[in-house]
């Protein structure tokens, strides 16, 4: 499976940079799918015939993701050229499409030129179709990632609607519901344990051409699986949270918020240096573990999400409109200064987050004037296919 993961990602930087080449010398280039195939039976025939020792359809399937990237690059200035892929920095992978470059029978998987591999764990998906999928080596094993098209569900029989507000290590709705971000202190500990190992151990030093020790290795082994795990029992908490609340609500609002700059490093620069950096720094990696874009995700092909302002919703009182500072008391206590009203900070929050986003305004008595939301598309009775991994 290496040897095909590089054949991937030589055949990837083969063509990246023959793109790159045209693109500079002419400024455009046709670049589709069909001319990439083309030209990589040319060159797995008579130049690199290496190449034949792997299955050409994998290979040159891994090539799609080129055209699909130049084709946003040039409909789109924000966008940017398929990259190069290195060997010490990318994870190998490969594609396969059921059907064509792979078959699954029952717990067995067959891949062109490589044979059956034996899969664990059970299909969370018995009636779905297989239609495709990634074969990715995650520290030094190897997983199977595949796509089933399965019916589509009836959907949420309700016209509620629902806020949601993303704090850190937890995750609140309008309706009190409070749902709180596993506990993984101990794996984080012990990941730091194995990093110190790596750091007192001989490290590799390219420029140098020194290798790294056996026991570097092992170290740096032991802290990947265990980030591992971190991120599995993060993502599988975000999984099961985003199913409960899509399985209530047809609607959701969130905030939106610019997740990229809240996370940003403040450490400055040499002339301006930041102020508060490992405080900050401590806030970042809390935000980024308890997973806010995952979730966003997450929801957003699960039912249907709609984003609001985030402007002072924590600050807003949902009673009566007070706008202070000193209403939110504690990272968990809300009490208005105007009316006195106590509630839990995030379910204010999100309480707020509702009303903007169904249109509900306050008048000067505290009294709601609250709009009907309307269910948003009506099934029609025939099934739908949708794509799940």
């Amino acid at each position: 499976m290496y040897g095909l993961a590089g054949a991937c990602r030589y055949a990837w930087n083969h063509f990246v940079g023959k793109l790159r080449d045209e693109y500079a010398l002419y400024g455009h280039c046709r670049f589709g799918f069909v001319d990439i195939s083309r030209q990589f039976t040319l060159l797995r025939r008579h130049c690199d015939q290496w190449l034949q020792y792997y299955s050409c359809n994998i290979v040159r399937y891994s090539l799609k993701p080129i055209d699909i990237q130049y084709r946003k690059f040039f409909n789109h200035a924000n966008e940017e050229l398929p990259k190069f892929k290195a060997k010490w920095r990318d994870t190998p992978s490969f594609p396969i499409v059921i059907g064509q470059t792979a078959r699954l029978d029952g717990q067995w998987l067959h891949i062109q030129k490589i044979g059956y591999v034996r899969l664990t764990g059970t299909n969370p998906y018995p009636d779905g179709i297989a239609k495709s999928g990634t074969v990715r080596e995650e520290n030094g094993k190897w997983y199977a990632y595949v796509v089933y098209a399965v019916e589509a569900g009836a959907g949420v029989d309700s016209n509620e609607a629902v806020g949601v507000d993303r704090n850190v290590g937890q995750i609140a709705l309008s309706d009190g519901t409070i749902y709180r971000a596993p506990n993984t202190a101990k794996k984080e500990r012990r990941r730091k344990r194995y990093q110190r190992m790596m750091a007192r151990r001989r490290k590799p030093v390219r420029k140098r051409d020194i290798e790294a020790s056996g026991r570097y290795l092992k170290a740096r082994r032991l802290a990947g699986r265990t980030s591992q795990k971190i991120r599995q029992v993060n993502d599988n908490w975000i999984h099961q949270v985003s199913r409960k609340i899509a399985e209530r609500y047809s609607v959701l609002y969130l905030e939106d918020l610019k997740i990229r700059n809240m996370t940003r490093s403040a450490s400055g620069t040499l002339e301006q240096p930041g102020s508060g950096v490992r405080r900050k720094s401590g806030l970042n990696r809390a935000i980024l573990k308890t997973g806010w874009y995952k979730l966003e995700l997450a929801l957003a092909y699960k039912t249907t999400v709609h984003k609001v302002a985030p402007h002072y919703t924590s600050q807003r009182c949902n009673c009566c409109g007070t706008t202070d500072k000193r209403n939110r008391r504690t990272q968990s206590e809300f009490r208005c200064v105007g009316c006195g009203h106590l509630d839990h900070a995030d379910v204010n929050a999100a309480k707020n987050i509702l009303a903007l986003g169904i249109g509900e305004s306050l008048n000067g008595r505290g009294e709601r004037q609250s709009h009907s939301l309307k269910r948003q598309k009506e099934l029609d009775g025939t099934p739908e296919l949708v794509l799940r991994s």
